[in-house]
């Protein structure tokens, strides 16, 4: 899995957790910060997961990553064919006369602008395809984490990847959001 799509996922998984303005988290554990009333935390039970690993067994996962190949080797194979036009371009050149060359240094001119646009828009769509792909993979794995924070009864479930780690869910009972901001108002307020 490339860096940049475990990047993109852990934001995807850790954004909603990580926003002060989320009001519910997903699927059968819907809550509002207002019925809930976070518990001092004496025992904080984490469980930790290596999403890297549980992503490769998970098969919409695989079949997500394989079509974003696909994607992406179709595109590339684009860009490399106006890629050997152009260098086909500037092969011609020197055989041209001065007046040939003018015209063949405009078609190339003309190319590159079109080369770049479609760089621009390969990498444009790529990215929303992506986003496509992974956003039921996504949901998927924040309903799983969350059963599976709530089947074993933990307040913080967090991904280890060997650098650090990242909170990927937090039970309703240990959330002080709510605190934190009645805290920071007071501040504000004198």
């Amino acid at each position: 899995m490339s860096k940049k799509m475990l990047y993109l996922l852990m934001l995807i998984v850790l954004v909603p957790v990580l926003m002060l303005s989320i009001e519910t988290f997903t699927g059968s554990y819907l809550y509002s910060r207002e019925d809930v009333d976070p518990e001092p935390a004496t025992d904080v039970r984490e469980g930790y997961v290596d999403l890297e690993v549980a992503l490769g067994e998970f098969g919409p996962y695989r079949e997500a990553q394989q079509e974003l190949t696909d994607y992406q080797q179709e595109l590339q194979a684009q860009i490399d064919e106006m890629e050997e036009q152009l260098e086909e371009l500037q092969q011609s050149l020197q055989f041209r006369s001065p007046e040939g060359q003018r015209e063949i240094q405009e078609q190339m001119q003309r190319l590159f602008q079109e080369y770049q646009t479609l760089i621009h828009e390969s990498e444009a769509r790529l990215d929303q395809r992506e986003e496509e792909l992974l956003e039921p993979v996504h949901q998927q794995v924040q309903v799983a984490v969350g059963n599976l924070g709530e089947n074993f009864d933990l307040d913080v479930i967090k991904q280890f990847d060997g650098v650090g780690t990242d909170v990927l869910w937090v039970a309703p009972r240990v959330d002080f959001t709510e605190k934190l901001i009645d805290e920071l108002q007071a501040l504000e307020d004198n």
